[in-house]
Parts: structure tokens; C-alpha cells; sequence
């Protein structure tokens, strides 16, 4: 799992360091139209481009880094729906066992009990020989 959040940061990095470099052409590209533009000069095929370009590249790559945030915010929000999930299942299962009586219960939900962790809760565990 940190793995994919590394990579979704590494990807918002590498769009937000895109973009402002997309931003500088444009911006540079533009203070030199209007100095052109100023001494009534033509403005150059190049620098036209640059301009488009620039501008392209500001957009689509804002574009890119804002639904790379929200894929990673959806699957965020998903992940923890099913984490919520898992969690009232364990809650209904504990409320029909006598697991949460056992000394040897804990109320973590991730592992309940360290001796019989996989018939922790389930019918298996009304005849469990560690009970106590």
C-alpha cells in the first residue's frame, strides 16, 4: 500500500514540477510577444509556438495532476469503506460469541485472539479447550 501512495506522489511531483515549467514557457513566451509587440516588430513563427506550447502543456498538465488526486482520493475513501465493512462484520459476529469473555480475547479487530485466531468468534469456538 505505501508503495502506491509513493508512486501517486511521485506522479503529482513529477506533474507539479511539468506544470510550473509549462507555466515558465508560457510566461516567458508572453513577456516577449508584448516586447515585440511594444517596439512594433513581427512576432516571430517560434515564439508563437513557444506560446502555444506553453500553454498546452499549463493546462493539460493541471488537468492530468487533478485527476491524479482525485483517483487517489477515491481509492482512499474506498479502501477505508471496506476496512468500515470488515469492522462491523467482526462487531455482529462478537456480539453472538463467548470469545469476548476469554482471557485470551483481545478486542482488536485485525487478530481477537492470539491462540485460535481463524475460529475466534464462529461456532467452532463454543467448544474451544482454551476458554477461560
Amino acid at each position: 500500500m505505501s508503495r502506491n501512495v509513493d508512486l501517486e506522489g511521485a506522479i503529482i511531483y513529477g506533474s507539479a514540477i511539468f506544470i510550473v515549467g509549462s507555466a515558465t514557457i508560457f510566461t516567458l513566451s508572453m513577456s516577449a510577444m508584448i516586447g515585440y509587440g511594444i517596439f512594433d516588430k513581427p512576432i516571430p513563427r517560434a515564439l508563437q509556438q513557444c506560446l502555444m506550447l506553453g500553454a498546452g502543456f499549463t493546462v493539460g498538465g493541471t488537468m492530468f495532476a487533478c485527476g491524479v488526486v482525485e483517483y487517489s482520493d477515491r481509492r482512499i475513501e474506498s479502501e477505508r469503506a471496506i476496512a468500515w465493512a470488515k469492522k462491523r462484520e467482526v462487531e455482529a459476529k462478537k456480539a453472538n460469541s463467548m470469545c469476548v469473555y476469554c482471557k485470551y480475547f483481545d478486542d482488536n479487530w485485525e487478530l481477537q485472539c492470539a491462540v485460535h485466531p481463524t475460529s475466534v468468534c464462529t461456532d467452532a469456538a463454543k467448544n474451544c479447550p482454551d476458554f477461560s
